[in-house]
């Protein structure tokens, strides 16, 4: 049942990373607000803005934060970033 409900939450195919952050921190019920404040010292909200639209990238060390703070892994966030240059 666990695994149905992950995807309906999380079945979308062809979704960028920031979309799939998004989603991870929709799924937990959070603002973006909320997950700035999971940094220490906080991010803006300006930088969760940018990395939800894909407009900018963060460095590894906060990616791998990211993961742990939303519960999920890289291969999920990334899934389709690395299938993309796969042709």
């Amino acid at each position: 049942m666990a695994s149905f409900f992950f995807l309906l939450i999380f079945g979308r195919v062809n979704m960028s990373l920031g979309s799939r952050i998004k989603e991870a921190r929709n799924a937990k019920g959070w603002t973006m607000d909320k997950l700035r404040k999971k940094f220490v010292p906080p991010y803006s909200m300006e930088a969760i803005c940018k990395w939800e639209s894909d407009r900018t990238g963060m460095p590894i060390a906060t990616f791998c934060h990211l993961c742990r703070v939303l519960e999920v892994t890289p291969n999920f966030l990334l899934q389709d970033e690395l299938g993309a240059n796969d042709a």
